[in-house]
């Protein structure tokens, strides 16, 4: 299941949290964009537990996850 999730404000891109993984698309041109991944952890997840909250920047150029 999603657990977490959150938009940029201008609507273009989503991130959701699942499990210890974030997964980003692209919603203007509805595609999958990528998973984010810390690349120290070798099972590809972003997190060493579950991603429980997600916000972008107000420019949409980053995001938090926690």
């Amino acid at each position: 299941p999603i657990y977490s999730i959150a938009m940029t404000q201008d609507g273009r891109y989503a991130a959701c949290g699942r499990s210890n993984r974030i997964f980003l698309y692209d919603l203007a041109t509805r595609e999958f964009v990528g998973e984010i991944a810390d690349p120290a952890q070798k099972t590809g997840g972003a997190h060493r537990a579950m991603v429980q909250s997600l916000a972008f920047s107000p420019d949409g150029t980053r995001l938090a996850s926690g």
